[in-house]
């Protein structure tokens, strides 16, 4: 192979094994919280996206069970229906700093009710090396083996299921285990990384990246070492052919594609090459790698899959050879990147009862899905859309390093957010930086991007074996630069001594700094940017920006979160005594970590306990120091070997800087599988409950697509321990898809238990009408009693909305009924009793709507408050209506319930209650949360402003809702307008009012079903 190629084969990102296929590990926040007993444990930060958010590295399937378990690089494993491609459960083992925890080998037991899975883990932390096995229907934890090593890349079960083999790498290894006792069978040694592994009968075969392949026999609990060849490339993966005589190869070297081996004598009897696979490529030539390679039920022909690299793009093609001939008989391109993983099922095609074969493969872009005869599905969703690739030059920040400038995904679509204002942009690059990649006319940076020697006027800067650099650029005026690699960071001076060293979570594939030199912004392969302090490589803020919104987040566990995205991200917590962590969403820790000020201030003060003690001076009405003092640390002595530069100075991104004391919310985990059939007898669902909080302040609640379901038998576990068993006995229901258990306390709620109703065909909208009944309370103030502080229509805001909503009587529904209350009717004392008759009249077949139009602003807090009319600025605390006037009711409804909430008209009322924002994010996460369930639809999003104007007869938001209910937001299909429909309507008509100054944002939560609004008039 040429140097050009085998410079290729390194930097091709999205194929590299090792490092450059990094993803997303768990974003780590190492937090001290004490549990209800007073053990510390440690807390992780970990993106919560609806897929996966990173690379998947393994896939298995048990299509008995029509489950599909995924592996990811992102610190998660998820089961799937293989039918439909629907979420069942997240398998979440421990994980730690840096690369720790990330999953690279996944099976399912033949027989029991097992998924295995295994990684990378740590040998520093107990419990050490493991490989997990969890419920396969339902998720939990069943038990660990003792690994024995920290990098486990392939899992495989005998046929039995009595033994479980593990392939290993950094160390070279095999590893057989009991499956039962944990017990090890037997173990052998190779000198390049075990990467690939293949199961089948008697038989087990063993391939590794120095081109060794082991066979090995395997019956009841012995395992004997049969043959062992070299095929002189490095093996990605292995099959057996049906019969086991013969062994197929998949090689990782460029061009090789893949071979078919006698087992016995090692003989090679195919080369299977694509029409992209080429062997020391030219410049226009494509690279290939072959990631999976499987053998067909009747051994005639197989199946191989991996990526084709060019400069451009990356693919991820599936093709189909004659096992006998070599003859290449089909290709599909199926991923827009490498393909990973692949196996093969037999199943009866739909319809005809024939059975076929189809293709099951994974993505390093985090997605998964089905081929068969030359059709194919995607079913499991990419979570994050990934930084583009070779976009190093393509991070622009402005001066003070707060507005950043990127391209995303494989369109390449710039992107911009600026952070004070959390607005996201087109990605203008007007007044912003780019990246310097030179200082004066002699140090110029070369081969950074994407490469494996980079280097600063000729001066090669060191990188570790399998390290790739990513992005470059100068800080300063000192001549120092900041490298970003596929391992992570580091700042260098001009004598090329490492000044500090991070090691991230994930590659890092684009840097910049801030005018001044003090902050580094990077882009992180898992979607995220982070700033850190140039001085010492101090984390400082990390934020994940979504095209529906953002999260943002601190070491300290502070955050913030734009509508609807608070559930993105969430803390494991290491329990005592427990062998795996428990999960939480930020959301249930909102009124101690929720801290918009806190973030506002981190980046000027480039210090995060600055940061939180300054927000707290705020508070209180203290003065607080805005200075900072940063001590930076000590560039190391030069290094006397290569390796010792990448070691001098060390730091984690993932360590945290304050200890806090926390009672735990309650954990709730099923005893049964979490698919239910619909089979229409009562459903039983034993369940297990851990909690501190005494029994009798503890109640579950059950809700069916989001709506609130009266049990026909609940009882608690005897004790709150998490083994005990309890039991909530639910009436089968005609309808509905998603069945949820919460335990709640007066002040906490547990994550919400899910259990999937299967049921054949998609899910109908619910009954064109009329049925049930719909009452609204609806509010505007316009007219307040203290002047400085009026406004012109939300009055008759609320009026038109009622008069909208009232047509649907005898149409959508049987009957309307409204509570209208404006100007100085929109008094405390009545808001509170139209609440209660909201709350009095909405039965299960019945629909409760809130509509809001005034002043709406926060407590210094952050808590959301109402302006009623009666308000008095001297007595902000006793005459605001706290949000949880409206929220508590809302959440208790036994019908649907929304909120309509038009009350970001900051103006004047912005800092009335003491308080630096008046954004409604916080009372909409509130709402909204999987506990509450109730659909918000919010005038504005971040820190806009609600715009009227006389002339449009209404507020901008309630003019496109009133429009859009009246038919113009109906369905191309159907005369229905419906939640999903109104949405667009209301925020491209509001956008286009405003000029883009208003974003309402829609807010359904997870499990409601699309809602019909109203059935317009023909």
């Amino acid at each position: 192979m040429s140097g050009r190629s085998e410079q290729r084969r390194w930097v091709t990102g999205r194929t590299l094994w090792r490092s450059a296929c990094a993803g997303l590990q768990a974003l780590a926040v190492g937090l001290l919280v004490f549990s209800g007993v007073g053990v510390p444990a440690a807390t992780w930060l970990q993106i919560n996206a609806p897929g996966h958010s990173a690379p998947i590295m393994r896939l298995a399937v048990d299509v008995g069970r029509d489950l599909v378990v995924t592996a990811s690089d992102d610190k998660t494993a998820r089961l799937w229906t293989l039918s439909e491609g629907r979420p069942i459960a997240v398998l979440r083992p421990p994980v730690g700093p840096a690369r720790t925890g990330r999953l690279f080998g996944a099976a399912f037991h033949p027989s029991e009710d097992l998924v295995a899975v295994a990684g990378s883990g740590s040998t520093a932390s107990p419990p050490g090396p493991s490989i997990w096995m969890f419920r396969a229907s339902n998720g939990q934890f069943a038990r660990r083996l003792d690994a024995l090593g920290a990098h486990v890349r392939r899992l495989a079960f005998t046929a039995d299921g009595q033994l479980l083999a593990a392939c290993y790498a950094e160390p070279g290894a095999l590893r057989v285990f009991d499956t039962q006792s944990g017990a090890l069978v037997f173990e052998d040694r190779f000198d390049g990384d075990c990467l690939a592994l293949s199961a089948r009968g008697l038989q087990l075969v063993a391939g590794a990246r120095d081109g060794t392949v082991a066979v090995y026999g395997a019956a009841g609990q012995r395992v004997q070492a049969r043959q062992r060849f070299s095929v002189g490339a490095d093996i990605l993966s292995v099959d057996l052919s049906p019969r086991g005589d013969r062994l197929a190869a998949g090689f990782f070297t460029a061009g090789a594609g893949a071979a078919v081996f006698d087992v016995g004598t090692g003989r090679e009897l195919l080369r299977l090459r694509s029409p992209n696979d080429v062997l020391d490529p030219r410049p226009t030539d494509p690279i290939s790698t072959t990631q999976a390679v499987r053998f067909a039920s009747d051994g005639l022909t197989l199946t191989t899959a991996g990526s084709t690299s060019r400069p451009e793009s990356v693919e991820g093609r599936v093709y189909r050879f004659d096992a006998l001939t070599g003859a290449l008989l089909a290709s599909q391109r199926v991923a827009a990147d490498t393909i990973t993983d692949l196996t093969l099922v037999r199943q009866a095609a739909p319809g005809s009862g024939v059975p076929q074969e189809k293709v099951v493969w994974a993505s390093f872009e985090g997605s998964w899905g089905v081929v068969a005869d030359g059709t194919g599905r995607t079913l499991g969703p990419a979570g994050l859309d990934f930084f583009a690739q070779r976009a190093a030059r393509e991070l622009l920040v402005s001066a003070e390093g707060g507005t950043i400038r990127w391209v995303r995904g494989k369109a390449r679509t710039p992107v911009s957010f600026e952070l004070a204002q959390r607005r996201l942009g087109p990605g203008l690059r007007t007044g912003l930086l780019e990246p310097r990649t030179r200082l004066g006319l002699l140090e110029v940076a070369n081969n950074f991007e994407d490469h494996f020697r980079p280097d600063v006027a000729g001066r090669r800067l060191t990188l570790a074996t399998g390290e790739i650099s990513r992005a470059l650029t100068f800080i300063g005026d000192g001549g120092d630069l900041v490298l970003a690699t596929s391992e992570g960071l580091r700042r260098i001076d001009r004598q090329q001594r490492v000044v500090w060293d991070v090691r991230t979570p994930t590659e890092v594939r684009a840097v910049n700094a801030s005018a001044d030199g003090q902050m580094v912004i990077a882009l992180l392969n898992d979607g995220s940017v982070r700033w850190w302090r140039a001085a010492d490589g101090s984390l400082l803020l990390s934020a994940l920006v979504m095209a529906d919104g953002w999260v943002l987040w601190m070491p300290t566990g502070h955050y913030d979160a734009s509508h609807g995205v608070e559930s993105r991200l969430g803390w494991l917590v290491d329990r005592a005594g427990g062998d795996v962590p428990d999960y939480f969403s930020v959301g249930r820790f909102r009124d101690a970590y929720h801290r918009p000020d806190v973030i506002d201030r981190v980046l000027a003060l480039r210090d995060p306990q600055r940061a939180v003690e300054a927000a707290d001076a705020a508070r209180q009405g203290r003065p607080a120091s805005t200075t900072t003092t940063v001590t930076p640390s000590p560039p190391p002595a030069p290094p006397s070997t290569p390796s010792a530069a990448l070691t001098g100075a060390t730091t984690a991104v993932d360590q945290i800087t304050a200890a806090i004391a926390a009672q735990l919310p309650p954990v709730l985990a099923p005893l049964q599988a979490l698919r239910l059939a619909a089979s229409g007898e009562p459903l039983r669902l034993p369940f297990s409950l851990r909690s501190d909080r005494p029994r009798d302040t503890l109640r579950v609640e059950t809700r069916l697509d989001g709506q609130l379901v009266e049990p026909l038998a609940l009882t608690l576990p005897p004790t709150l321990d998490g083994q005990a068993a309890g039991e909530v006995v639910v009436q089968a229901p005609a309808s509905g898809r998603l069945l949820q258990l919460v335990a709640r306390t007066s002040h906490e709620s547990s994550e919400p238990l899910r259990y999937v109703i299967d049921r054949r065909g998609a899910a109908p909208l619910e009954p064109s009408g009329p049925a049930g009944r719909l009452f609204i309370v609806a509010i505007g103030v316009a007219q307040y009693r203290d002047a400085s502080i009026r406004l012109k229509l939300p009055a008759k805001d609320a009026h038109d909305f009622v008069r909208v909503m009232s047509a649907q009587k005898g149409a959508l529904y049987e009957d309307v009924q409204a509570r209208v209350l404006t100007d100085a009717e929109a008094q405390r004392g009545p808001i509170e009793e139209a609440m209660r008759w909201l709350a009095s009249q909405v039965t299960e077949r019945d629909a409760g709507v809130v509509f809001l139009a005034g002043h709406g602003v926060n407590d210094p807090n952050g808590r959301y408050h109402f302006l009623p009319w009666e308000f008095d600025a001297l007595r902000p605390t006793q005459t605001a209506i706290p949000g949880t006037v409206f929220a508590h009711p809302l959440a208790g409804l036994r019908g649907r319930a929304l909120l309509m909430l038009d009350t970001c008209f900051a103006g004047g009322a912005a800092s009335l209650l003491g308080g630096d924002s008046n954004e409604t994010a916080r009372f909409a996460n509130t709402v909204s949360a999987p506990e509450n369930a109730v659909t918000v639809f919010a005038s504005s999003t971040g820190r806009q402003l609600s715009y009227e104007l006389t002339e449009w007869g209404n507020g901008a938001f309630t003019k496109m809702l009133t429009l859009g209910l009246r038919g113009e937001a109906r369905l191309p299909t159907t005369p229905m307008v419906t939640t999903r429909s109104l949405s667009p309507f209301v925020q491209e008509g509001v956008a286009r009012l405003t000029q883009g100054k208003q974003t309402p944002v829609t807010v359904i939560p997870e499990g409601i079903p699309e809602r019909i609004l109203a059935k317009p008039a023909p």
